[in-house]
């Protein structure tokens, strides 16, 4: 249990040192109990982020795609699980799947965000607009601290024409990117979406800045 807090606390840290640090802890976590539901969640969940940011062989995915089966066959009824399935399947593009999955964790864990946000972002791919920003300010209320889906909101209102909500949320997403910041000044991934706020809000050469 340990390891697997380990692991917890560097998962959202998008750098690949830190995601490989989760990713190795987690499967510490599943050596020492082979049916802990929740490590071979966090591992799959790394190996999803490992994926997207950071190594994009077939490995990657398999790993990511083992761990998150075992989570399932281990116990279908834990959120954590119906999340890294529902991640597992974003990654190879079965996007209908994923949102079941994903939709199912929404439904078991009400107050887990990454079920919210990475619901709301198979939501985006499937251009499902609407149902994207629904999903999206859920995860920003459940988790006020967070960035991200504060600062993807703002490009689903500009899919409406919605200038106001756009700007309104860019503005959201900046303060909450800024206090990130402050706490893990090495999350690039903060940085270039605060730098698409600052653009936004017409702050051209703070953008610059933010991106060197």
């Amino acid at each position: 249990y340990d390891f697997y807090l380990k692991g917890t606390s560097y998962l959202d840290r998008t750098s690949g040192h830190n995601i490989g640090f989760a990713r190795d802890m987690f499967r510490k976590a599943v050596e020492r109990d082979p049916e802990f539901t929740r490590a071979w969640a966090g591992l799959a969940m790394a190996g999803f982020m490992r994926y997207l940011w950071v190594d994009d062989r077939d490995e990657v995915m398999a790993e990511t795609d083992d761990a998150s089966e075992r989570a399932i066959a281990l116990c279908a009824d834990s959120a954590l699980a119906q999340l890294a399935r529902g991640l597992a399947l974003t990654l190879r593009k079965r996007l209908d799947e994923a949102a079941v999955h994903l939709e199912r964790a929404t439904q078991i864990e009400p107050g887990l965000y990454e079920a919210w946000y990475y619901y709301g972002r198979v939501a985006m791919q499937l251009g499902q607009t609407e149902r994207a920003i629904q999903l999206m300010k859920q995860a920003a209320t459940i988790r006020p601290t967070d960035y991200q889906s504060a600062m993807l909101l703002p490009q689903l209102y500009r899919d409406l024409d919605d200038e106001a909500s756009e700007a309104a949320w860019s503005r959201e997403g900046l303060e909450r990117a800024h206090r990130h910041l402050e706490l893990h000044p090495d999350d690039y991934r903060a940085m270039y979406l605060a730098a698409g706020a600052l653009l936004a809000l017409d702050q051209e050469a703070e953008a610059r800045t933010m991106m060197d």
